[in-house]
């Protein structure tokens, strides 16, 4: 039987076509945490649908009373409703991306309830990787505080392990600002999960020594710091291949130190990139061995 969203009729479970402006958005609902729409990928959207064959993929609804309500594809409908002249209308910037006649939005109907369609945003936008590890831990933690799933259930879910999700909590612990950083990709999510790990006093110090000129975070030096907090602690903490390299890139360049020691850190550096093989690093690890006098 045919459903109606207001006065437009609607094919049940096929596609159909409605004017994005009647598809109702609720706060809360989308996966994107942030829920701010990213105005580059808008407008990147609404170019190919005008120039190349128009919307390839339709939003995801639900029915709730009469209204349609969007359960995924919020830049899908922000693209429609941009060439629609509904979004920003005074930029100048989208005054190319204005369509000729009203673009409907391309949608199928799912018959959810409010907890399924999160769980479908979710799912739709960690297929898409429109997702960071902030908004997981803010959607992790909305499934279990809001709809009371259990640990295993949310594991499931992402595919990971209770252990994993307890982890991804802890950026819920950094400041909103360091937050939005995250979500806005500018600090990758291994360095993200770092800086939470180090007490609130020094998460400042941390971000500020590894921000590039670029704006973007350097994680690895994040971590470095970390490990080496970790360190002093008495916690045995592996060396990272990157630190091992800087090392003995270090000892290369130190003219204290014996030349024997110094050529021996170039040619451990050279064996590493794959500039010379087992042999050669053994002879120059003998070298250095018979030159201390141990094998003489």
């Amino acid at each position: 039987m045919p459903l109606k969203f207001g006065t437009t009729p609607v094919a049940y479970n096929n596609k159909f076509l409605i004017d994005p402006a009647d598809v109702i958005v609720k706060p809360g609902l989308n996966a994107r945490h942030a829920e701010s729409l990213d105005m580059d990928h808008v407008r990147r959207l609404a170019w190919s649908f005008l120039n190349e064959g128009g919307q390839k993929q339709p939003v995801q609804i639900r029915k709730e009373g009469d209204k349609a309500v969007l359960v995924a594809g919020h830049h899908r409908r922000a693209a429609c409703l941009l060439l629609n002249g509904k979004l920003d209308p005074d930029d100048p910037r989208h005054d190319s991306l204005r369509s000729p006649r009203p673009v409907k939005l391309e949608c199928v109907f799912s018959e959810l309830n409010e907890e399924e369609a999160y769980r479908d945003s979710i799912i739709e936008n960690r297929r898409r990787k429109a997702t960071t590890a902030i908004d997981d831990a803010h959607n992790q933690r909305k499934l279990r505080e809001v709809y009371k799933w259990t640990e295993e259930q949310i594991a499931d879910l992402y595919d990971t392990t209770p252990a994993k999700l307890a982890e991804v909590a802890t950026l819920l612990r950094l400041p909103p600002p360091v937050q939005a950083k995250i979500a806005a990709r500018e600090i990758p999510t291994a360095g993200a999960l770092a800086l939470a790990a180090l007490p609130p006093d020094e998460q400042s110090a941390a971000l500020a020594a590894a921000v590039l000129p670029t704006g973007r975070v350097r994680g690895e030096t994040i971590r470095n710091a970390v490990a080496e907090k970790k360190r002093e602690a008495g916690a045995v903490q592996a060396r990272r291949p990157s630190e091992v390299t800087a090392e003995f890139e270090a000892i290369a360049g130190d003219e204290t130190l014996p030349k024997c020691v110094r050529d021996y850190a170039r040619a451990f550096l050279r064996f590493r990139e794959g500039k010379i093989g087992v042999a050669a690093h053994r002879k120059a690890l003998t070298k250095l061995a018979e030159v201390d006098g141990i094998l003489a």
